[in-house]
């Protein structure tokens, strides 16, 4: 748990006392729904060609490498999170750490008309390693980064939520 994962929880259950229905959205190591404090997470498993949550100890370059450019692009989700949020029907989305689910998240969002808010967590959008440090700070994007921030970047909605309503 870090930053982002607490302050989401603050917002979340801060809308639960608050009297809305609240679900948040995160991958997993496998398919569940459950509770915490009132708010509705739905966790999907990890669609890539392994899974982050056993640690990345042992995996190749190469493979680290095809993970990081799915992810840039993962359109694996589209159909599951197009049928969840159907069936809750939500009236914004607030998207926060997207890792795992990729910018491409944004196009199944826009594409069902619901307003979209993104929260800036970490430098996912510019970094894969979300950090913009390797072997100190990051003046530029190195090469590798700037791969998959050119794939990032054809996700990025650049008009104004009353566009949408």
């Amino acid at each position: 748990m870090g930053g982002a994962e607490v302050s989401v929880k603050i917002l979340a259950e801060g809308l639960v006392n608050a009297g809305h229905q609240v679900y948040v959205l995160t991958t997993g190591l496998y398919d569940q729904v459950y509770r915490v404090n009132g708010v509705i997470v739905i966790s999907l498993k990890q669609q890539n060609i392994f899974s982050i949550y056993g640690g990345t100890d042992g995996v190749s370059n190469l493979k680290k490498s095809i993970w990081h450019l799915i992810d840039s692009c993962n359109l694996f989700y589209h159909t599951r999170i197009t049928s969840i949020l159907k069936r809750i029907s939500p009236d914004i989305v607030n998207t926060n750490t997207i890792q795992g689910f990729s910018p491409a998240l944004w196009l199944t969002i826009k594409k069902l008309r619901i307003p979209l808010v993104h929260t800036m967590r970490d430098y996912y959008l510019l970094c894969h390693k979300c950090s913009m440090f390797n072997n100190g700070n990051c003046a530029t994007l190195c090469a590798p980064c700037k791969v998959t921030h050119q794939v990032k970047k054809l996700f990025i909605i650049p008009r104004p939520l009353h566009c949408y309503q």
